[in-house]
């Protein structure tokens, strides 16, 4: 095979795993700056160093592509957050860290992009809104719901599913909405989260 062929989109063994991360970054700086519609497929696998054909073997459309970004997305956040929950934390720190660090998420310009995009793209892109709640809503929740459920080892799924929605509500969802109207924003997570386990009545906080 000849390089100019390798070139065009049939890469090497030694670049094989490199390609994936490298279309995923590039196509979601596309899509959250041009939005959905906007973004152009050829554009990212150019960008990625490969043909059209390649990125279309590993994701089959482009809504692929974009719920494969959004979930890259969403996935390194959430690690980094799981990574600095220490086990031996109370629900109460551990909800903090939780907060502080989805608080933080929220206000980067990327978060704002992609909440810019969701409202602009909902209508002309159907599939937008069951994207975002699989690949960005149910990870958050999980996580959440995982740290309470740790801790109150008596509340039913049910419970624990709506008590992890409202914390979110008045955390990361509250600070998104705060970025647009600075009176929403969270001025003190450690109150919020007193307040919060205090509602839910899942600890006494000292």
């Amino acid at each position: 095979m000849s390089d100019g062929a390798r070139r065009r989109g049939r890469p090497t063994k030694a670049n094989e795993e490199a390609i994936t991360p490298s279309i995923l970054d590039h196509a979601t700086a596309e899509f959250f700056r041009l939005g959905y519609n906007e973004a152009n497929v050829a554009v990212v696998a150019k960008l990625a160093g490969c043909s059209k054909r390649t990125l279309y073997a590993r994701f089959a459309s482009k809504a692929d592509l974009f719920r494969a970004c959004l979930e890259h997305f969403v996935e390194k956040r959430l690690r980094g957050i799981q990574m600095n929950l220490r086990a031996s934390d109370s629900l109460e720190k551990q909800l903090v860290a939780a907060a502080t660090a989805l608080c933080s998420y929220v206000q980067e310009e990327e978060t704002y992009n992609l909440h810019r995009l969701q409202v602009e793209d909902n209508q002309r892109f159907p599939e937008m809104i069951e994207i975002m709640e699989h690949a960005a809503v149910r990870p958050a929740l999980k996580l959440i719901t995982d740290i309470l459920r740790i801790h109150s080892g008596h509340c039913s799924d049910a419970r624990l599913q709506f008590l992890g929605k409202q914390f979110l509500a008045i955390t990361a969802l509250r600070q998104l909405h705060g970025v647009l109207q600075p009176s929403l924003l969270v001025e003190n997570v450690e109150e919020t989260v007193k307040f919060f386990i205090r509602g839910a009545g899942l600890v006494e906080v000292k």
